[in-house]
């Protein structure tokens, strides 16, 4: 054993850290095994835009098919969420992707216009 800053020296391949500690070769940090990187994988979520365009025209649909002076954009907009209900709901069956605002904007789509010829009843029958 040889002597260094006043402390033993243990011997070959051992060596000092900087807590003035000395520690076997085994665990010197460049004679460590690097562990790779982890590696994150993201699943991309899968959405349907016309289900959320569908879900969005109906529901604007049978807010304003409430009033039945506003009966015609309720019917515009309940016609587009059925047609894009209907073409969301497929497309989601296909894709296997969620299909609940699909779903939704089409039975929307079908109160809004329900909701739009009620208003036309209502609105043809004021003017008599």
């Amino acid at each position: 054993m040889t002597v260094t800053d006043d402390r033993l020296h243990p011997g070959p391949g051992y060596w000092q850290a900087s807590d003035a500690n000395w520690y076997p070769p085994e665990t010197h940090p460049g004679n460590r095994l690097m562990a790779p990187p982890p590696v994150f994988y993201v699943q991309q979520r899968s959405n349907n835009g016309m289900g959320v365009a569908a879900f969005v025209c109906a529901l604007i649909g049978v807010v304003i098919g409430l009033i039945p002076i506003l009966a015609l954009p309720a019917l515009v907009l309940g016609v587009l969420g059925v047609v894009f209900g209907l073409v969301a709901w497929k497309r989601a069956v296909r894709q296997r992707t969620a299909k609940g605002l699909a779903i939704a904007g089409f039975i929307l789509g079908l109160l809004a216009f329900g909701l739009s010829i009620i208003g036309f009843v209502i609105v043809a029958n004021a003017f008599k």
